[in-house]
């Protein structure tokens, strides 16, 4: 079994199990690993649990913890779920990391365009930041 291969095909539990099996034997869960799940979780309509990921990867992995949130961020961008990418984007900056450059312009390129340009601003500053 493999992880990133049960959380491709939507079989999170196998995948879980391995990783708390990796967890409990001190193996430290690499970024691919974090990503898939987060791919995983969003490809089956669960962004609570992607969600809960993010948080506790950047709890316990400041070296995976940017590039997890970019990735969530990104994912609901591409679903249209613009409100929830800023806000993770925000909750990222509170946290002292930092949003990649293209999926903030992403974010603020498709709020312009649902007419949320204070929101884009907002964006548009962190770049220029």
């Amino acid at each position: 079994m493999n992880i990133l291969r049960e959380s491709r095909y939507g079989r999170s539990d196998d995948a879980i199990t391995l990783y708390n099996e990796m967890l409990s034997c001190g193996i430290k869960p690499r970024r691919p690993t974090h990503i898939a799940f987060v791919r995983g979780y969003v490809s089956g309509q669960h962004f609570d649990k992607a969600y809960k990921h993010v948080v506790d990867v950047a709890a316990n992995d400041k070296f995976s913890a940017a590039h997890v949130y970019n990735t969530l961020a990104s994912l609901h961008i591409e679903h249209g779920d613009l409100l929830v990418a800023y806000k993770l984007l925000l909750e990222m900056l509170e946290k002292g990391l930092k949003p990649k450059l293209s999926v903030c312009r992403r974010a603020s390129i498709c709020l312009h365009g649902t007419g949320r340009s204070e929101l884009a601003k907002v964006l548009d500053d962190v770049n220029r930041a």
